[in-house]
């Protein structure tokens, strides 16, 4: 009887095994790998967009302070002639290009049609600030004056105040897209992360790894939304003028004020705060559209009342502050300050509700520096404000629509009453 030998069992390649895990595993390792490192890329375009908007956004802004500044110094030179105007005036000209090239270098060929158009309001603001220095250099103030008064100047500055915001806008929404492309590649990492968690042990390392580069790339984009936010507060600091009435802010009024402390000489500076009796019936009443209204109506009043070379600024809601260099006497001051009063009482529009003013006066002495009255409160430019403040408090204790003076007993009354106008009155201040 034959017997048959047993066939012999298939072998099981046991050592392949491994290799093949290996393999995998070596395959989403390098997918893993792959996606990180484009995240990573993604991640540092993006980076690289934020640090060019930055850029755009940093020499826009620095052309168009420089603009304003060249404005400024024209207008103060137009109006007063003093020398420090031409010189803040001369030194912003010499530096537009400068900052003017840098903008067109940052912002590339792919905004030419927008750099073009700024270049040309650069150019006809400046051509047009040169004529008048120009011309107020020869002695003809008055043609420079007129060229002021045409507007082509101030709707150069609103054009190209427009076209650097449409610039800016355009850097943000590229910056916008190259970070959408960013948490897109991120997402398909993650995906790539949750495949690696179903293959075995062998690629616990791998998402470990993975888990790493995720928090690298979130703090790196918390990084980057940090710098964007301080640089943002940076251009909002740049921001000196308020919207409503275009009026000096509290920041450009307190540096005015401490400008004119410091080269003071020979002569007195008044510092008045003006505040708007029951402002708050007009909002109530009539709606904060005739408020604001309001509130242009008396500031261009009160800039009229004013003398050529004085500051005035909005600092609040309702609160107002002039500047006044170059008195000659404590009585000059009082007038200034009473005719400001009347003129923010007058009667407005006919649509909108009366309105009357209490004004707080600080006088700063012409010899010693001190703060006009019994009591000195230094002469930095808050100390002097304040003083301003605390008189306006007495005036409105002693019952609105009229003159305090700081440290004085007797309060200047410039409304009128029951019993008739008064030029002034007892007033003891309460505690």
């Amino acid at each position: 009887m034959s017997s048959s030998a047993p066939k012999p069992a298939p072998r099981l390649a046991v050592g392949r095994w491994p290799m093949v895990i290996a393999l995998v595993a070596t395959a989403v390792l390098v997918t893993c790998q792959a996606l990180s490192m484009t995240a990573s890329w993604a991640s540092a375009r993006s980076e690289r967009q934020a640090s060019a908007h930055a850029s755009v956004l940093r020499a826009a802004a620095v052309l168009l302070v420089e603009v304003q500044m060249a404005e400024s110094g024209q207008r103060g030179y137009l109006l007063t002639g003093r020398a420090n105007y031409l010189s803040s005036y001369v030194g912003a000209t010499g530096a537009i290009p400068r900052s003017l090239a840098n903008l067109q270098s940052l912002a590339g060929a792919r905004e030419a049609s927008l750099l073009t158009a700024i270049s040309t309001e650069v150019a006809t603001k400046t051509a047009e600030l040169q004529r008048t220095v120009a011309l107020r250099q020869s002695g003809r103030v008055g043609d420079a004056l007129a060229v002021v008064n045409t507007g082509q100047g101030q709707q150069s500055m609103v054009r190209l105040t427009s076209d650097l915001q449409a610039l800016e806008a355009r850097a943000q929404a590229r910056f916008a897209t190259a970070d959408r492309l960013a948490r897109d590649t991120r997402a398909a990492a993650v995906a790539a992360a949750a495949v690696g968690t179903s293959v075995a042990l062998l690629f616990l390392g791998v998402l470990c790894w993975l888990i790493v580069q995720r928090r690298r790339l979130a703090l790196a984009k918390a990084e980057s939304e940090t710098d964007r936010r301080r640089l943002l507060d940076e251009l909002s600091e740049l921001a000196t003028h308020d919207p409503l009435t275009s009026l000096p802010n509290r920041r450009l009024l307190l540096d005015r004020l401490q400008h004119a402390l410091d080269q003071r000489e020979h002569s007195c500076l008044a510092v008045m705060f003006i505040d708007l009796d029951n402002f708050k019936q007009v909002n109530d009443a009539l709606g904060h559209a005739a408020g604001d209204a309001t509130l242009v109506e008396v500031s261009e009043k009160m800039r009229a009342a004013l003398r050529p070379g004085d500051t005035l600024g909005r600092v609040g809601g309702d609160e107002f502050v002039a500047i006044c260099e170059g008195l000659h006497s404590r009585a000059e001051g009082e007038q200034l300050a009473l005719r400001l009063q009347r003129t923010a009482s007058a009667q407005p529009a006919a649509e909108l509700l009366p309105v009357t003013a209490s004004v707080g006066l600080a006088l700063v002495d012409s010899t010693d520096g001190v703060i006009a009255g019994p009591k000195s409160t230094g002469t930095s430019g808050d100390s002097v404000l304040g003083a301003a403040d605390a008189a306006l408090y007495r005036a409105k204790a002693a019952g609105r629509n009229r003159v305090a003076m700081h440290g004085e007993a007797m309060v200047l009354f410039a409304g009128i009453d029951d019993e008739g106008p008064r030029s002034q009155q007892e007033f003891s201040s309460p505690r």
